[in-house]
């Protein structure tokens, strides 16, 4: 009931949509009209965010997590399991891992890890998957990474992957995830059709364990993020805010 009353826009409010999938959601599964729905992506702090600071950080995070300097780490920052898909990330880095012993998984978030901890024993790379806990700074964990891994399930458009570009990662994601739309596959890293998609994550990943192949990635990564920065995502919510408030304005203009 809640939902219906936010979303209803027959009195001329304006619905901002984070993606282009979650402006489809709102037609197609809320009834919103088209006029009312006003497509804004999320924006990432480029100045905090950034491979200069990550480049400060980020022998201190790999000797914290005891990485070699050789070793190709993945990384997740999730504190809903589940829904970004630890289950079929482990299952596709458990593939990786049988034909590269140089690469590492680690997994930020306060989540219960217990369940994925067993299955990545299972799965016989328990030694190289890392659960490391809520974390304090997640610009650190960035700086530790050399991709960042975003197997969602749902996301109307993450944050952490527009952070992740910002610091210069290669990132795999989803098609469930708006913030996939953003990316050119192959330029800035990959978007998989589900988290399921088993074979698409592993191919992406061995892929991503050549440091060419990163290397070309970051630079395309870092221009796709500043195209995407905070101060521009400011500027076209206020463009918004400004239309809403000439809507409400002549709405009351027209009532008097």
């Amino acid at each position: 009931h809640l939902q219906r009353r936010q979303l209803d826009a027959t009195d001329g409010r304006l619905i901002i949509a984070l993606s282009n999938m979650t402006h489809r959601h709102y037609r197609t599964l809320d009834r919103v009209p088209a006029s009312a729905i006003r497509q804004v992506y999320n924006g990432v702090d480029i100045d905090r965010f950034s491979p200069v600071r990550c480049a400060a950080l980020r022998s201190g995070q790999r000797a914290s997590w005891g990485v070699a300097d050789d070793e190709t780490v993945f990384l997740l920052v999730a504190h809903n399991f589940a829904l970004k898909g630890v289950r079929e990330l482990i299952a596709a880095f458990a593939n990786v891992a049988r034909e590269d012993e140089y690469v590492r998984l680690v997994i930020a978030g306060k989540d219960r890890p217990g369940r994925y901890r067993e299955q990545a024993h299972r799965l016989g790379c328990g030694d190289r998957v890392q659960f490391v806990g809520a974390i304090a700074d997640s610009l650190a964990a960035y700086a530790g990474a050399d991709a960042y891994i975003h197997p969602t399930y749902y996301d109307p458009c993450s944050l952490t992957v527009l952070e992740a570009l910002a610091c210069g990662l290669p990132v795999i994601t989803t098609e469930f995830n708006g913030a996939g739309e953003l990316l050119t596959p192959g330029r800035e890293g990959f978007v998989i059709p589900a988290p399921w998609s088993l074979a698409e994550l592993t191919d992406g990943m061995c892929r991503l364990t050549d440091v060419e192949t990163r290397q070309a990635m970051s630079t395309a990564a870092c221009k796709l993020a500043a195209d995407h920065s905070l101060d521009r995502n400011c500027q076209q919510f206020l463009a918004v805010l400004t239309e809403a408030a000439q809507r409400r304005q002549n709405s009351l203009r027209r009532a008097a």
